[in-house]
């Protein structure tokens, strides 16, 4: 039998491994996006453009967010009310969960959308979703 903290624990770590999906997708995706992409959006559409590796920016502060929230519960252990220990893991395990993917919804609807409005895209035997199905089944 695992004991709590050990599942927590496990936990934890499979919610920190979560913050590396929006990275895996976008490295993925990223040979078959164009050169140049939209990077900025305002209220007429496209209005900044920019290398495709801009596209890791979002991804980067995914891992970023999921480290803190990942080793903000390390050092809560270190309170001496067990019951609050408890309870702070299981808000920051859900606080991980959360923003991990939430970054792996906004990364999927940028590279669709820069995908979709590149104007250079000529001959790709693969569409974008098919090829985001294939990676997100690996």
């Amino acid at each position: 039998m695992i004991s709590p903290q050990i599942y927590m624990k496990y936990r934890h770590v499979a919610a920190w491994l979560l913050s590396f999906v929006p990275v895996v997708i976008t490295l993925i995706v990223l040979p078959i996006l164009p050169d140049t992409i939209a990077t900025h959006y305002g209220l007429d559409g496209a209005d900044n453009y920019g290398s495709k590796y801009a596209m890791l920016v979002l991804p980067i502060i995914s891992i970023a967010m999921g480290s803190i929230w990942f080793f903000s519960g390390v050092f809560t252990h270190r309170d001496e009310n067990k019951e609050k220990v408890k309870q702070n893991m299981r808000i920051l395990l859900w606080f991980d969960i959360f923003s991990s993917l939430l970054f792996t919804i906004i990364t999927i609807i940028l590279l669709c959308i820069s995908y979709e409005q590149a104007d250079s895209i000529v001959n790709k035997d693969l569409d974008l979703l098919t090829y985001l199905a294939i990676s997100c089944s690996i």
